[in-house]
């Protein structure tokens, strides 16, 4: 059997995207995402598993987790941001905009539920209670939000 280091994202023998993602997520962190340094460094059609990895890199530097959050030690764990320059990603479009306002949101509606019990004790339980009280039978359409929104929050998590 075949096994792979854990550091890389894998699709299949051979084709390795750590490299390509790590480079995706400097260009992200340090504002120089444009369109024609995407297309120079991933070609004219990255649409799919790339183009989905650059949004995501886009809103975790919109979000800048903080330590103790999911999101900032699995970067720091993975050496995401090892020898990388200062954070200046570009300011985010409107659409992005709109995707952070509906993860803050979460995030309030989070603190707000678990109260003095804090964020790093959230349970399942807590979750759907979350998601059913605040969007009803509705709550599957809000899985990635919250799940965007408990990964860059602070619970405590360490290296």
């Amino acid at each position: 059997m075949e096994t792979y280091d854990q550091t890389r994202i894998c699709f299949g023998k051979g084709f390795d995207l750590q490299e390509p993602l790590n480079s995706d997520r400097r260009l992200v962190v340090t504002g120089k995402d444009t369109p024609e340094n995407l297309s120079l460094l991933f070609g004219q059609n990255r649409a799919g598993p790339l183009d989905e990895c650059h949004k995501d890199a886009r809103l975790e530097a919109s979000l800048n987790p903080p330590p103790g959050s999911p999101m900032y030690v699995m970067a720091k764990s993975m050496g995401y941001d090892e020898n990388c320059p200062p954070w200046t990603p570009r300011e985010p479009s409107a659409t992005e905009v709109e995707k952070i306002k509906e993860i803050r949101d979460m995030q309030e509606m989070i603190r707000r539920h678990m109260g003095s019990r804090g964020v790093n004790n959230i349970t399942n339980g807590d979750m759907r209670d979350i998601l059913v009280s605040n969007f009803g039978n509705r709550w599957s359409v809000a899985i990635k939000v919250y799940q965007d929104a408990i990964n860059a929050m602070d619970q405590g998590v360490g290296l």
